[in-house]
């Protein structure tokens, strides 16, 4: 039993590498970024870096933003169902 419970934990941690990167280029052509740049992607300590419980990972980001200024911006994500939230 416990190692089962070992797996499960495990499995649910590591969701977010589930995730793909096209998940947030999406989310933040949306929100009107362009020339965007995935920098980084992190699906452990993505609570501690402004997402919510309800996200697995979190991809950090160079775009540039509406008002074209480039900027650095993160992405948390969810799977499988929760969608994308842009971040900056």
């Amino acid at each position: 039993m416990k190692k089962f419970i070992f797996i499960f934990v495990l499995f649910i941690s590591s969701c977010g590498a589930l995730v793909d990167e096209q998940v947030a280029v999406n989310a933040l052509q949306n929100a009107g970024f362009t020339n965007i740049k995935i920098t980084d992607k992190d699906y452990i300590l993505y609570a501690f870096r402004g997402c919510s419980e309800d996200d697995s990972v979190i991809f950090m980001a160079t775009a540039t933003n509406p008002a074209k200024k480039k900027v650095e911006v993160s992405v948390c994500a969810g799977w499988p169902f929760k969608g994308a939230t842009v971040r900056y």
